[in-house]
């Protein structure tokens, strides 16, 4: 069996650092042949030389991608990798793998010859203690965090679960006709993303299987920067604006913007931010914040959208 474990970067060489050093603890078995494929997304640190300096510790290979954006990365990542490699192991460039993380792998794509699509466990790798309201609602706020722990049963998700990009493979041949779109995915500091649930979901549709192997686990960084409100509201935002929901029709629209979901947005904005200064620790504020931000995103898409249409 062979493998390529694929890492897109920008701008934290020394994350990618630990991850590489983590890497060259991993246990694969005997009859698996493996190489890290790094592909910078146009750094402007030491992304190569951190990249070099691991040349005689890891079977490692560096590609630069001057298209900016986690979709074009990722697609470069599928054009170099090795034809002949049976799958794409992707995972980011803050993480610690565990040893046994290509091993349970490997054994999983035995396990499963149909699986097209395969997700572990991404477990937190804090940088401080995090806040109370963060410890308190990490369930809900998972996904913010890119975390995700879908149970200790290995089996096949259900349409409406995915694996995170920080810790998911695909069998290669599954991309001889697919690419992650370019229009999504994260691309400098926009949180827009959905370019791994539209793979998938093409992949679905199909009849692919997506098996959730929790055995194969990794730890993701989290710092502090990103347990604040700030974030959780952005990221959140982001998520609403590349949101299948459907519009409704007929509805009626302010500079292209659903009326409704405006009501939306300025009622639970002004119930999350009264129980927050009354101080109240009930979990509602939290919620409401949740979907005020995600209907900001969808009403910016929206409002972008109208904007485009030829007057």
């Amino acid at each position: 069996m062979r493998l390529t474990v694929a890492i897109c970067t920008w701008n934290r060489c020394d994350l990618l650092a630990k991850t590489l050093h983590a890497m060259q603890s991993l246990q694969p078995p005997k009859d698996c042949e493996w190489n890290v494929l790094v592909v910078d997304n146009n750094s402007t640190d030491k992304t190569a030389e951190v990249v070099e300096d691991f040349r005689e510790k890891l079977p490692i290979s560096y590609i630069l991608e001057r298209k900016q954006g986690l979709s074009n990365a990722r697609n470069a990542a599928i054009e170099h990798s090795d034809c002949d490699c049976d799958y794409i192991v992707w995972t980011d460039d803050d993480v610690i793998v565990d040893p046994a993380w290509l091993r349970h792998y490997s054994e999983a794509f035995r396990r499963w010859p149909n699986g097209v699509v395969f997700g572990g466990k991404v477990l937190p790798w804090y940088e401080v203690t995090p806040p109370r309201w963060v410890k308190d609602n990490m369930q809900t706020l998972a996904s913010s965090f890119a975390l995700r722990d879908l149970g200790d049963e290995e089996r096949a998700l259900a349409g409406n679960e995915y694996p995170f990009g920080a810790n998911m493979a695909f069998r290669r041949d599954a991309f001889d006709d697919l690419r992650f779109d370019p229009d999504l995915g994260r691309k400098e500091k926009s949180l827009v993303g959905g370019e791994e649930v539209q793979a998938i979901n093409k992949l679905r549709s199909n009849g692919a299987d997506v098996v959730w192997v929790p055995a194969c686990s990794v730890e993701h960084y989290l710092p502090k920067s990103r347990m604040t409100l700030r974030w959780v509201r952005a990221y959140f935002a982001g998520q609403g604006y590349t949101s299948d929901l459907a519009r409704r029709a007929g509805a009626k629209t302010l500079f292209g913007m659903e009326r409704w979901r405006l009501r939306v947005f300025l009622v639970q904005t002004a119930r999350w931010m009264g129980q927050r200064l009354a101080g109240k620790a009930s979990p509602i504020w939290l919620a409401s914040m949740l979907q005020a931000s995600k209907t900001l995103g969808i009403l910016k898409r929206q409002r972008a959208d109208a904007q485009l249409k030829p007057k």
